[in-house]
Formats: C-alpha cells, sequence, structure tokens
C-alpha cells in the first residue's frame, strides 16, 4: 500500500549536492510512487538599498536572485534520480509558512525538512521546526543532518486529547507503520 502520493521537501539553504535527508526523501518517494517537490523559500530582504547601489529596481532585482535560485534548484535537480518526478519551487517569506501555503495549496502528505541547528535564542522564541510540527496540517519527518541509514526508534508526536481516535485510524498515518518496540500512547 502506498501512503504517501505527494512529498513536500524543504531545503533549509541552497545545496549543490544531494544531502542524507533528501537521499531519503527520494528513496521514499520511490518506494511510494509519489511525486517529490523540492521548495526553497527564500527570506523576504528589503532590496531597495540595493537596488539604487546596482541602478536597477528592487522587482527587477528580485527577479535576478529568483532566476539564480531556481538554476541552483534546477542543477541540484538534475543531479538526482531521473527515474522520479520531481518538481522544485522557491517562494519569498518565512520558511515555515510558505511550507503551510504550499501543503495547503497543492495537498502534500507529507512534508520533509532537514531540522534546524538551534541555538538558545530560538528555543526561547520557537525555531521554525517547532512552528512546521505545530500548524502543519500533514505528517512532517524532520531528520538530523548527520542522517544514518536505518532506525533503530522512531518518535511520532500524538495530541492526546485526540490519540484514540488516531489510533483508530491508522491505516493512513504514519503511526501505521509500527517499528519494533512500538507502545501507544493510550491503553
Amino acid at each position: 500500500m502506498n501512503r504517501f502520493k505527494n512529498i513536500l521537501y524543504v531545503l533549509n539553504e541552497p545545496i549543490s549536492e544531494p544531502s542524507a535527508s533528501l537521499i531519503r526523501a527520494i528513496s521514499l518517494a520511490k518506494n511510494n510512487q509519489a511525486d517529490l517537490t523540492l521548495l526553497y523559500v527564500l527570506p523576504k530582504l528589503s532590496l531597495s538599498s540595493y537596488s539604487k547601489q546596482a541602478g536597477i529596481s528592487g522587482e527587477e532585482l528580485q527577479s535576478k536572485i529568483l532566476a539564480h535560485e531556481q538554476a541552483a534548484l534546477d542543477r541540484l535537480r538534475s543531479l538526482l534520480d531521473q527515474n522520479l518526478t520531481i518538481k522544485t519551487g522557491i517562494q519569498v517569506g518565512k520558511r515555515y509558512l510558505e511550507s503551510i501555503r504550499t501543503v495547503q495549496a497543492k495537498q502534500f502528505d507529507l512534508v520533509v525538512k532537514e531540522a534546524d541547528a538551534i541555538d538558545w535564542l530560538d528555543r526561547f522564541f520557537g525555531s521554525d521546526d517547532m512552528h512546521l510540527l505545530r500548524k502543519c496540517p500533514c505528517p512532517v519527518w524532520l531528520m538530523k543532518k548527520d542522517e544514518k541509514a536505518d532506525y533503530e526508534h522512531i518518535m511520532a508526536a500524538v495530541d492526546f486529547d485526540t490519540a484514540e481516535l488516531i489510533l483508530s485510524q491508522l491505516s493512513c498515518s504514519v503511526l501505521a507503520i509500527k517499528p519494533r518496540g512500538f507502545v501507544s500512547p493510550v491503553s
């Protein structure tokens, strides 16, 4: 049974070669015969001072930046598995908000993202990853940067108010894949 049909991979930064988490997302898409979309979100920048120095309008400068990033994303896609349908997209704004908007607009089943390296300030104010985990309407799979090939343990976050309902509908959930040692949060 193919659990996922449409997978979104959110890039933290532009990369020139596939990371371990991207390779895992590609493998997951192949195993589920799913479509994979690579999304890179550029932070919103105030380009007025740069555009004045360059002698072009802010919109023109932003379109050049977007074209440059799209070309880099297309180069990355060309390095990946040619037997898989991989789309690319670039958005401008906050990463977690644009990721959620993309999920809602294109009905993604799963978001895969490399976990951010967080510092104490991110823990205090909340990171993009925490916002994404809390607010994304579909499952989110966060992976460490130096991900290993096999997992011994998998942790899934479940809202305990609806845990019984969720556990009764596991046939289409990420939790349906019960790894060895799985313990139900409800009795």
